[in-house]
C-alpha cells in the first residue's frame, strides 16, 4: 500500500458517505450515466479581474487554488448542486502524481469569509494525507461494503500544466474541469474544459461567468450568504427577459361580464345566445347586460 494506515483511514471516513450526482440549471450536468465512453473536450477561457482579485487577497492570506476552490463550492451550492461539493484535484507524490479529492462544506448558507475558511481546513487534511493512491482507496472503500461509484467526481480542478484530457489519476475525467492559470495585471486567467457529452459550451460559457460574478458580488461583500448573491448581472438580466418574451397575450379576464366585454369587441357580431325565436350577439348582449347594471345600481325610486 502507498501511503500509512493514517491516509487510509482519512480517506475512507472522509469518502464513506458520497452525495448524488450534481444537478445543474440549462446544461445535461447530472444526466444519468451513459454505458458509451465520454464525449469531447471543448474549454472555455475567462478571468477574474484584477480588482476582484485584490479585495480577495485582502480578505484572506491563503493561496489562489484555496480562493477559487472555495468559490466553485459556493457557485455548486448557489446553483441548487448540492451543499456537499466533492472536488477531484491532483499533487506530487513523491515520484508519481496523485489524484485526491477535496471535499468542501457549503451548507448552512455560508458567507465568502466562512467558506475561505472551510476550504483552507479541508484542503489542508487533504494534501497532509495525499500519500495514500486514490485507487487504493476506492478499493479499500469496497471492500467495505462503501458504494464509491466512478462517476462521484464531476468536477476538477487543478493548476496550470495538467492535462485535463487524461482526467485525474484513479479518479477519471471530471465532468467539468476548472484550470488555474497565472495571474497578471488584468487578474488570474482561468480555464474551463468540458465533456462536451454532459455539458453543452453555452452552460459552460454561463457556470464561467456566473463564478466571476459569484466572487465579484462575495469580495464586495464577505459577509453576505450565498443565497443573497445574485448571479445574474443586469446586461445578462436584460437577455434573459428578452429571449423570454414572445407574443403579447391578452389580458384574461376575471369574471364573465368582463369576458363578454372582451369578445364584444374583438367579434361584436358573433353569436353569444341562441333560441328558436331569436339570436343575440356579444354586442347584443353586451349592452343589455350594462343596461341592466345601472338599473340594479341606480338607488331605488321613492313611492
Amino acid at each position: 500500500m502507498t501511503g500509512s494506515i493514517d491516509d487510509m483511514r482519512f480517506w475512507c471516513d472522509t469518502l464513506a458517505d458520497p452525495p448524488g450526482r450534481l444537478r445543474l440549471p440549462g446544461g445535461r450536468l447530472g444526466a444519468p450515466a451513459a454505458p458509451t465512453a465520454a464525449g469531447g473536450l471543448a474549454s472555455v477561457a475567462f478571468r477574474i479581474p484584477a480588482p476582484v482579485w485584490r479585495r480577495i487577497a485582502a480578505l484572506a492570506r491563503i493561496d489562489a487554488f484555496t480562493v477559487v476552490q472555495a468559490g466553485i463550492a459556493m457557485l455548486m451550492a448557489r446553483l441548487g448542486a448540492g451543499a456537499d461539493v466533492w472536488i477531484g484535484t491532483e499533487c506530487e507524490a513523491g515520484a508519481r502524481r496523485n489524484g485526491l479529492v477535496l471535499r468542501t462544506d457549503a451548507s448552512g448558507n455560508p458567507d465568502l469569509t466562512t467558506m475561505l475558511d472551510r476550504a483552507d481546513r479541508a484542503n489542508r487534511s487533504a494534501f497532509a494525507h495525499a500519500g495514500v493512491a486514490f485507487g487504493e482507496v476506492r478499493a479499500a472503500l469496497r471492500e467495505t461494503g462503501a458504494d464509491l461509484p466512478d462517476s462521484v467526481i464531476q468536477i476538477g480542478f487543478t493548476r496550470l500544466g495538467t492535462d485535463p484530457s487524461g482526467g485525474l489519476p484513479g479518479i477519471g475525467r471530471p465532468e467539468l474541469h476548472f484550470v488555474l492559470g497565472p495571474g497578471g495585471p488584468r487578474g488570474l486567467t482561468m480555464r474551463l474544459h468540458h465533456d462536451t457529452a454532459r455539458v453543452d459550451r453555452r452552460t459552460a460559457r454561463d457556470i464561467a461567468a456566473w463564478l466571476v460574478r459569484l466572487l465579484e458580488l462575495a469580495s464586495a461583500a464577505p459577509t453576505t450568504p450565498i443565497a443573497a448573491l445574485d448571479l445574474l448581472s443586469p446586461e445578462a438580466r436584460e437577455q434573459v427577459l428578452a429571449r423570454g418574451q414572445g407574443r403579447r397575450l391578452e389580458r384574461v379576464a376575471s369574471n364573465l361580464p368582463d369576458r363578454v366585454a372582451q369578445r364584444a369587441d374583438r367579434n361584436p357580431a358573433a353569436v353569444a345566445l341562441m333560441s328558436e325565436a331569436a339570436t343575440v350577439t356579444y354586442r347584443q348582449l353586451d349592452r343589455r347586460a350594462n343596461r341592466l347594471a345601472r338599473l340594479l345600481a341606480a338607488p331605488p325610486r321613492r313611492q
